[in-house]
């Protein structure tokens, strides 16, 4: 698309948001008051120290970016083959490298794990999937290998906590190991015409595990850690199934645990046990909470044309608080301390969201 044309969809893009979001719907008996805040291109780096401000880590495309919550741009680059970020940090990794680099915001870096394959930062730890999809390796910040485990069947995703790390497997096994290396809980699903893990997701104080499992049927189960490990405790059916690596994630600041199917985005509200869907207009990209405002934020991407569609929920409602369909699409929303963040090409455009 020529320069001139991006820029002008991009424009446009801006003057939508800012003309719709301030002027929301009536009638949501949610009073919100929603401003722009500030545009900056991906690439316009300032690399110097963010101080006590809040840092995104985001990707768009082929390129990510570390961006303060007033707009900063602290290190931009292109993805070599494959990049995992947290806010505090992240790994852009080489398809040929025997070793992963972790580097800060800024781009310094923080150290290197003799392990080749792709990583999982956790706090003040990593776990490496090694390339042979079977084998799993955990080691700390000083790089030292804590723990690796060969499973007999190809891994089919892992999910970190502070001490424990869980490990889903295509013959159906659910794997919980602590930091020792030891395997403190293990499930193996039998339902379902193709018994399997899915997903899996623990919450940051490692007493609950959840996992999307099997396929016709597939359903969302969760376990509760108690004195000799976990324990099953609640399942949900789905009406379909997701056949790959989903969005499983819970929202720990806000209660909630998310996740993905193929036409909608669940969530539980763990302390009530209400179980809600959302009905997405595409495949989802990217969700987020914002429990200072009570709005979860979703971006789909429409499967019809190259444009997207940002909604603002309240969680608790199968109505939309706002759906916003707008050029180009997006591949970024952040949410956090009433600041909502979204991508718009080369650029990272900011709203501030407040109650009325």
């Amino acid at each position: 698309m020529p320069r001139r044309t991006r820029l002008r969809r991009t424009g446009l893009l801006i003057a939508l948001l800012a003309v719709y979001l301030v002027l929301f719907p009536r009638g949501t008996g949610i009073e919100l008051q929603v401003s722009p805040a500030w545009i900056t291109r991906i690439d316009d780096v300032d690399p110097s120290p963010p101080g006590n401000e809040a840092v995104f880590a985001v990707q768009t495309g082929d390129r990510f970016a570390f961006i303060t919550a007033t707009g900063r741009v602290l290190h931009h680059d292109e993805v070599l083959h494959a990049v995992v970020m947290r806010d505090d940090r992240f790994s852009n990794v080489s398809a040929v490298s025997a070793v992963t680099v972790i580097q800060d915001p800024r781009g310094g870096f923080l150290g290197a794990i003799p392990a080749e394959g792709y990583p999982l930062l956790g706090n003040r730890h990593t776990v490496v999937l090694h390339p042979d999809g079977a084998t799993v390796s955990r080691w700390n910040d000083a790089a030292d290998n804590q723990w690796t485990h060969a499973f007999g069947s190809v891994v089919t995703d892992i999910a970190t906590g502070e001490e424990l790390t869980v490990v889903g497997r295509l013959d159906g096994r659910l794997s919980v190991i602590d930091a020792r290396g030891e395997m403190v809980f293990e499930y193996r699903s039998r339902a379902g015409r193709f018994p399997l893990v899915v997903s899996v997701a623990i919450d940051e104080h490692d007493q609950t595990v959840a996992a999307l499992l099997d396929i016709e049927p597939q359903r969302l189960a969760l376990f509760a850690r108690n004195e000799e490990g976990f324990v099953l405790v609640s399942e949900i059916s789905m009406p379909s199934a997701i056949r790959r690596p989903g969005m499983l994630r819970f929202q720990d600041n806000a209660g909630l645990l998310l996740w993905e199917q193929t036409d909608a985005l669940h969530l539980l509200h763990r302390e009530r046990g209400h179980h809600n869907a959302i009905e997405l207009p595409g495949a989802l990209r990217a969700a987020a909470v914002d429990p200072s405002v009570a709005l979860l934020g979703v971006v789909t991407a429409l499967s019809d044309s190259p444009d997207g569609v940002l909604i603002l929920h309240h969680p608790g409602s199968a109505t939309p608080v706002m759906q916003l369909p707008f050029p180009g699409g997006s591949e970024v929303l952040r949410m956090q301390d009433g600041l909502l963040l979204i991508s718009s090409g080369p650029h990272l455009i900011a709203y501030r969201i407040e109650r009325g």
